[in-house]
């Protein structure tokens, strides 16, 4: 099965969610009173007093935290469902359920420790900091957003994509598993435009940086990242219908017409000579309207293109003449 470029397991999950919550044990025990009993009930693991301070100056030994129950923490099932949506990855809830994680998962981006004690970045973390990795440290802290934040931002970004809401250029980048430079550049070339947010959408900003307020529309999202190799299509929304991939690129997308028309071919996997057989038009003309090439504006012939595409023929034929004649 396809996996998103930036993929995140289940087990790698759990070990991040233990260490946000050996971190927040370990502000609690150096800056409030914490005793033993609250401790051990908190963790869940009867840790020895001799073991202890190492939990917030230096994480102690596997076998001291591999057995802690994580499920006891609420957040713990939140995330788990937040990351099986987000990469679409074994099950998750209905659309209720979702809807549900939704509204936890913004007090848990809010509240989780982005260092711990000692200032050291956790995976809830959104930058590095001051904190420089050193060469033999695991790749994972070399990242400047943590795993769990990476968790948080994917579910976020797939529900603002399957709930028909705008999507900042950072949502579109984790949804397609490149960097977000790459998205801006590829938008213009591609003749995309972005606008300011229409509806919607958390668009959660960085630290120290204004909330993000360009992105693409809803339907224009769509059309983008259908041609991104790292994109993983939910699975619950459906196969598209024809018509309305049509009309979402070709009717609501940007770009000349011929762009939109060749782009909309891609999508249904059809070559200009195919359209032309299955239309009925001469393969001459239907590759030069595919082109946008010169030729003649034949209302009939783009009456079949349309109907071959499941397009609107009044609108496809209008967009047509639209641009043979400027």
């Amino acid at each position: 099965m396809k996996q998103h470029p930036d993929y995140i397991s289940p087990e790698e999950l759990d070990r991040d969610i233990r260490h946000v919550i050996m971190a927040t044990a370990g502000i609690l025990g150096t800056l409030y009173h914490f005793p033993k009993s609250m401790r051990d009930e908190f963790l869940g693991v009867d840790l020895p007093e001799e073991d202890w301070p190492g939990l917030y100056a230096n994480w102690p030994a596997d076998h001291l935290w591999q057995d802690m129950p994580i499920e006891q923490h609420p957040l713990t099932n939140v995330l788990r469902d937040a990351r099986a949506y987000a990469f679409q990855d074994g099950e998750w809830p209905d659309k209720q359920g979702l809807e549900e994680v939704w509204h936890e998962i913004a007090p848990i981006a809010d509240h989780l420790p982005r260092t711990d004690v000692n200032g050291l970045p956790t995976p809830a973390r959104r930058s590095l900091g001051s904190f420089s990795p050193l060469p033999n440290d695991p790749p994972e802290m070399k990242r400047e957003v943590g795993r769990l934040r990476r968790v948080i931002d994917m579910f976020e970004a797939r529900w603002d994509l399957d709930r028909g809401n705008w999507l900042t250029i950072a949502q579109i980048a984790i949804l397609s598993g490149l960097g977000e430079e790459t998205v801006r550049t590829t938008i213009n070339k591609e003749g995309l435009r972005t606008a300011p947010r229409e509806s919607g959408g958390r668009g959660r900003a960085d630290e120290g940086k204004a909330a993000e307020i360009n992105g693409l529309s809803n339907a224009e999202a769509r059309d983008f990242l259908s041609r991104r190799r790292g994109f993983i299509p939910s699975r619950d929304s459906g196969a598209e219908l024809p018509a309305a991939m049509a009309k979402r690129i070709l009717v609501e997308g940007s770009g000349p017409f011929p762009e939109r028309l060749r782009r909309l071919l891609a999508a249904r996997g059809l070559t200009p000579a195919e359209l032309a057989e299955a239309a009925g038009t001469p393969p001459d003309w239907t590759d030069a309207i595919v082109a946008g090439a010169t030729t003649e504006a034949r209302i009939d012939d783009l009456v079949r293109l349309a109907s071959a595409l499941d397009c609107a023929p009044g609108r496809f034929a209008a967009l047509a003449v639209e641009h043979l004649v400027t």
